[in-house]
């Protein structure tokens, strides 16, 4: 990836007094942020009494700031690092962009910003103000998922450590654990351990160590949304949830669940036995058990589940927050 190829160029000199790293490819975003602050740590000769790093979720940025603006001790340089820039405040936003218009030559200021929020009426566009005043004292490194080539970072992700994968490998992967790039970051580190000695990860490795949880967790939500267990369902939602999966990536296969229960009930309205479904899709027994009490005739109206389904789509897309409420809502709505 060009990107970290840049960085790796730039922290050879490091003679910028500001680097801005921003994106919505957090996982990318962070790791640059890494290379350039332990390519300054490497510059500064006491750390401990020059190195400074917070997130606006936490600290104040003005204080950041102050910090900035302190000689170093002992050394030639000062490190400080400011993450989650985009959640500061207007006033914070406001003393940044003025410190970027005379920033100290002793100091080293890595900023590291995820997705700004949306301009509000009225409000200002603070990234673009930002990366402006940071372009033109120092470096930016735009990241951005849309650029990344999926398959090339889960390669390269592995030959980072030392392990390899192929094109088919991280396909499987892939249908497992879905595109969002920490979770893929994860599963590949966690390939990388399974796999022990061995140089090259195989499809059955990614079947064994990736898929397992994830089927698990589908099995037990289309265990829930088929019995009307509401309580049962959202536990698998939750779960995969904490695994690291988006709302988006769960719609879908929410909707690839719903369908498939939408198709069990089409064979069992036409008389099949449950040997003969089974045949034709993969359906646990207790959940074709389910789906032939009263409770589940509702997933014989298609067209009310799938509009469930389309509504909650276009409620997701329109939205930039809230996507978790919003499946919350379909799987409840689903299981009554």
């Amino acid at each position: 990836m060009s990107f970290f190829r840049e960085i790796e160029q730039e922290t050879k000199a490091l003679n910028k007094p500001v680097y801005f790293v921003q994106g919505d490819a957090a996982e990318l975003v962070g790791r640059a942020g890494q290379m350039l602050e332990a390519a300054a740590v490497q510059r500064c000769s006491v750390p401990s009494f020059n190195h400074w790093a917070g997130s606006c979720r936490e600290q104040e940025i003005l204080k950041a700031l102050v910090t900035a603006r302190t000689v170093p001790m002992m050394s030639d340089c000062r490190i400080v690092v400011m993450r989650d820039i985009q959640l500061a405040s207007e006033a914070g936003f406001t003393a940044l962009v003025e410190y970027l218009k005379k920033p100290v030559e002793s100091t080293v200021l890595i900023l590291i910003a995820g997705k700004f929020p949306g301009v509000k009426k009225g409000g200002k566009a603070w990234s673009r103000h930002i990366e402006t005043a940071a372009g033109k004292v120092g470096r930016v490194f735009k990241i951005r998922v849309k650029d990344v080539r999926v398959h090339q970072y889960a390669a390269d992700h592995a030959r980072a450590l030392g392990k390899m994968i192929g094109r088919r490998e991280v396909d499987v992967l892939l249908s497992a654990v879905g595109n969002d790039l920490s979770v893929i970051a994860r599963e590949v580190e966690k390939l990388c351990l399974f796999i022990g000695s061995k140089d090259t990860i195989a499809v059955e490795d990614v079947g064994e160590c990736c898929s397992v949880l994830a089927e698990e967790g589908l099995w037990e939500l289309t265990s829930g949304l088929a019995e009307q267990n509401p309580e049962r369902a959202l536990r698998a939602l939750h779960r995969r949830l904490e695994e690291g999966a988006a709302p988006h990536q769960l719609l879908g296969q929410v909707g690839w669940q719903v369908r498939e229960l939408v198709t069990v009930r089409d064979y069992i309205g036409k008389g099949l036995n449950d040997r003969q479904i089974q045949s034709k899709i993969r359906t646990k027994l207790p959940t074709l058990k389910a789906l032939r009490a009263p409770g589940g005739s509702r997933f014989s109206r298609p067209e009310i589940v799938l509009s469930k389904l389309a509504t909650a789509n276009r409620e997701m897309n329109r939205h930039r927050a809230g996507g978790r409420r919003i499946i919350e809502s379909l799987i409840l709505d689903l299981c009554t």
